[in-house]
Order: structure tokens, then sequence, then C-alpha cells
């Protein structure tokens, strides 16, 4: 089963205006998983104005706009943020060579399967796209920051979005 990304356009993003460069999935090496702390929402319309306000949020940091590349949502939703061939802003010093992919939600309460689910097909989707396998990291292993959250670090650290390349 593959990823349906929900466009920029669908959940009605204004334009990335910083850090909009494009980097050649070549380059890649990585993707630095992330929880957003934000509510999880309690249906797509909620999420989508979720992700607008983080947005913004992003935005006062002079980021250019939602820093991640791709969100994933409760229901195993995948949204794009910046998208696939945007350089991130997630994730200092190392943006350029890692995906950034986002929980909407705080995984210090949970993460559910569905997201689960839809990360490991985001990581086959990115190593397809880059061509190589990826090591897939915690946000909180490139600094001192509790994301991605209780529940997804355990997941990440075991191995559990760790993906064949190529994956069957």
């Amino acid at each position: 089963m593959g990823v349906h990304l929900i466009p920029r356009l669908h959940w009605r993003a204004p334009a990335i205006t910083g850090y909009a460069d494009t980097v050649p999935a070549s380059e890649r090496t990585g993707i630095v998983v992330h929880h957003t702390v934000y509510p999880e929402g309690a249906s797509q319309e909620d999420v989508e104005a979720l992700l607008r306000d983080i947005d913004q949020y992003h935005r006062k940091l002079e980021s250019g706009g939602i820093g991640y590349n791709l969100v994933v949502d409760y229901a195993g939703r995948v949204y794009e943020a910046r998208g696939i061939d945007v350089m991130g802003a997630h994730t200092a010093r190392v943006n350029r060579h890692n995906y950034g992919v986002a929980y909407m939600g705080d995984t210090r309460i949970r993460v559910t399967s569905d997201a689960v689910e839809a990360i490991r097909r985001v990581v086959d989707l990115l190593q397809g796209h880059s061509a190589k396998s990826l090591a897939v990291a915690g946000h909180n292993q490139f600094g001192d920051t509790l994301c991605p959250g209780t529940h997804l670090d355990t997941l990440v650290r075991s191995g559990e979005f760790k993906r064949p390349f190529p994956s069957n």
C-alpha cells in the first residue's frame, strides 16, 4: 500500500517564504521523526486547521512556513507540509540532508497504530524517492529536546521504522 499525499493546496497552506531551496533526492541521507505537541484533532478538518496554526507559528520563528516535509495524523493520513523536494526547517544543522516527518499530536500521550503504519509507508516512499536506504532518527538524537515524545521515541530507537530498501 502506497502513500496518498494530501497536497498543500487541499489544506489551504500559504506559500513557503523561506528555506524553500529544493534538495536533490540523492543528497538525502535520513529521516528525522517529530511530534507536533499540538492536539491530534478530531477530524480531517481539525487537522488541517491545526496545520495552518503550525504554519503560522513556524513563520513567527522565521522559518518561512511549516518546517516538516510531511505530517501524519491520527487516522494515518499524510499531508504535504513543505513537500518532499524542499529543504525542511525542522532540525537545526541537518535539514538539508534529512526529511522531517511529524506526527500531529503529542506522543508523550499516545501515537495511533494508523499513524505508525503511515510512518512506515512514508519511510518506504522517501527511500524510494531517494533510491536508497535512509537512517531514521528521533529529533532528540540531534539536540536537547523531548521530541518525538515517549511513544515515537521508543519505536524509533527499537528500529520499528527501519525499512529494507528496496522495500517489498
